[in-house]
């Protein structure tokens, strides 16, 4: 049967930006339950009271600051690089698309900065490069169904200590500070001691800060 509390946590659930505001204390809990209880007497089919919303939403509060992952410390062992110039090109897999990585492969000098990543999924596959590579790219990979093409990207890597791996929240807490920037991101790559985001060119900046800020921090 539903009740208030269940409904209240559901709809700030389904919100995210509105759940990590919730947690980091920053809503007004009034306000907010001013604003949620229509929604709530409508799915309940009776009259509610705002201030027993305000009461739920206030436990609600109290429990994800119990189910908090805790504080990452990142720290001086951390790093970030960026490489501007950067395309993904999303295929359909296939078995000759496999066939042609070693031609793709040699058309990169990694000793000069040069990127290649493959995201193989169940359906298709996302090949991150650099911007000078893409017409060789698309002309090797010409026999194959290429589904998009987004130029204009940028590889952000963060670069830590190989025992963050085994850190609770590493991840969670890096897309959270991007997240609050309003940072989209296109692709992550994950390594024992890197994780690349791919974005766009105008979310470069505000995404570095958002990053360097969350090194800097205690």
């Amino acid at each position: 049967m539903a009740t208030i509390a269940h409904l209240a946590e559901k709809t700030i659930a389904e919100k995210p930006f509105l759940q990590e505001a919730l947690y980091r204390r920053l809503i007004n809990y009034q306000a907010l339950a001013e604003d949620l209880a229509p929604g709530i007497e409508k799915e309940l089919g009776k009259p509610v009271k705002p201030g027993t919303v305000m009461v739920a939403i206030r436990r609600y509060a109290d429990k994800l600051e119990k189910m908090d992952v805790p504080k990452v410390a990142f720290g001086k062992e951390c790093c970030i690089d960026v490489k501007s110039k950067v395309v993904e090109i999303s295929l359909k897999r296939s078995k000759t698309l496999f066939q042609l990585v070693p031609k793709l492969f040699e058309q990169v000098d990694f000793e000069e900065g040069g990127i290649l990543n493959f995201t193989t999924g169940n359906q298709d596959v996302s090949i991150i490069t650099n911007s000078k590579h893409a017409d060789i790219f698309l002309h090797l990979l010409k026999g194959e169904n290429i589904l998009e093409v987004n130029a204009d990207l940028v590889a952000l890597s963060m670069k830590y200590p190989k025992t963050f791996r085994s850190v609770p929240g590493t991840l969670h807490h890096m897309i959270r500070v991007l997240a609050w920037e309003h940072v989209n991101i296109v692709e992550l790559i994950e390594t024992m001691t890197e994780t690349i985001f791919i974005l766009d060119e105008d979310d470069a900046m505000k995404a570095f800060k958002a990053l360097q800020k969350l090194i800097q921090s205690p």
